[in-house]
């Protein structure tokens, strides 16, 4: 009888596409579930189901502790939710391959939380239960994600929690966390290094920050700043707190011109169009002009789509995006084959009352697959989707490939909860 009255009072939506269908939460009311309901996050591909996951709902009590069992009092506290159990269908089902992470032990992840929220309260004196829980959500990943990230950061949970609080002093709640968290994979360091590397120069963690701020440069932008200068990361980090521009130092890969490196896709729920500027062009240093490259081939990757749903199968959380753009173009001065044109198209996004949902991608690496006299300029795109509910965060990474030669695809590693 509860889910029929729930369903009654919500205004749904059935929407179609790419033959897929689900009925979404239109309600003005959070969608909060009771500890111990199930969620779960799934994605599709060629409409075949490559990953779900399901999470279970805990309640977040006065001391930090956790609890699955339902409570007359649990619709007033904080509800977070820990990885229960991971579906992959059997190679080569899915056709794509998946690295995802494991549940942890109940009790790693309680123990975990709890540290976590003390360590809050210890930052934060006068926060509240329910302040610390926003604020472990607002780190922009899961329980999981979180705890494998500390235990690899080389930091005293203090101290880790102190840089990632120290981010909002500069750059608000712009999803910087999960900036940050992607610079440090994607360069390989840990936070101590980055850290210990700062104080090494003469410099600090407030510094940079500051620094980066003044310039309007985000993580994203350093990542790719410094993938292409060529340089260790102290030689990196020296150039860029100081007067010389780090850009000066980018090397021209081979002949290879990337016009940019890093774009939004999904904005608070809204897709970001290629009219906003949201599209890169892979061409020669010899002509950065797309107007003189012709005979461009239009493409698109196959198309991903992800959602959150809640038990009774309302969804809170939906997107369709692909790579697409043009390539296969040529210019009449000297040989290649190159894109003029790479942008994701979004069909769709959706994200519920309550829910926020945000999307960016970048480029990790630049290459040749082809000879120095006909260049096939492939690029590596990581796209990044995060889903935000009341203090839970689901992180899901997808990695393309757009080829001058070839097109567009999705056949490379997706990284979920990453």
């Amino acid at each position: 009888m509860v889910r029929y009255r729930f369903l009654a009072l919500a205004v749904v939506t059935t929407i179609g596409l790419t033959g897929c269908y689900s009925t979404r939460y239109e309600g003005v009311e959070d969608r909060s579930a009771r500890a111990g309901e199930l969620l779960y996050v799934s994605v599709e591909m060629k409409g075949k189901t490559i990953l779900e996951k399901t999470y279970r709902h805990y309640a977040v009590d006065e001391a930090g502790d956790l609890s699955r069992i339902p409570a007359a009092n649990n619709a007033a506290l904080p509800q977070i939710t820990l990885l229960e159990s991971v579906y992959l269908p059997p190679p080569p089902a899915n056709g794509v391959q998946v690295k995802v992470l494991e549940p942890l032990p109940l009790d790693t992840a309680r123990g975990f939380y709890k540290a976590l929220w003390t360590a809050y309260g210890e930052y934060y004196p006068d926060m509240t239960s329910e302040q610390r829980a926003r604020q472990i959500g607002d780190l922009d990943a899961s329980i999981e994600t979180l705890y494998r990230e500390y235990q690899g950061s080389g930091l005293a949970m203090k101290d880790w929690v102190a840089m990632y609080e120290n981010l909002e002093r500069y750059f608000g709640s712009d999803a910087i966390e999960g900036q940050l968290r992607d610079f440090l994979e994607r360069s390989r360091i840990s936070h101590h290094v980055l850290l210990s590397t700062l104080t090494q120069i003469g410099t600090s963690w407030d510094e940079l920050l500051k620094t980066m701020a003044n310039r309007k440069v985000g993580f994203i932008d350093l990542y790719n700043d410094f993938a292409r200068s060529k340089l260790t990361l102290d030689l990196f980090l020296r150039n860029f707190m100081g007067v010389q521009s780090t850009r000066s130092l980018f090397a021209d890969n081979a002949g290879i011109d990337v016009a940019k490196f890093a774009w939004e896709i999904i904005k608070d729920g809204k897709p970001m169009t290629t009219a906003d500027g949201a599209y890169t062009t892979v061409l020669s240093t010899k002509d950065t002009s797309y107007e003189n490259y012709g005979n461009a081939i239009h493409g698109t990757s196959d198309k991903i789509h992800y959602r959150v749903h809640d038990l009774v199968g309302l969804t809170l959380v939906e997107s369709h995006f692909s790579l697409e753009g043009y390539y296969g173009a040529v210019n009449p001065n000297f040989g290649g084959s190159w894109l003029p044109s790479v942008a994701f198209l979004v069909d769709d996004a959706f994200a519920a009352f309550s829910w926020t949902l945000n999307a960016g991608a970048s480029i990790t690496s630049t290459a040749n697959t082809g000879t120095v006299a006909e260049p096939k300029p492939e690029i590596e795109v990581i796209a990044k989707i995060q889903a935000n509910g009341w203090f839970r965060s689901y992180s899901d990474s997808f990695t393309f490939y757009a080829n001058g030669a070839t097109g567009f695809r999705t056949d490379g590693v997706t990284s979920v909860d990453h």
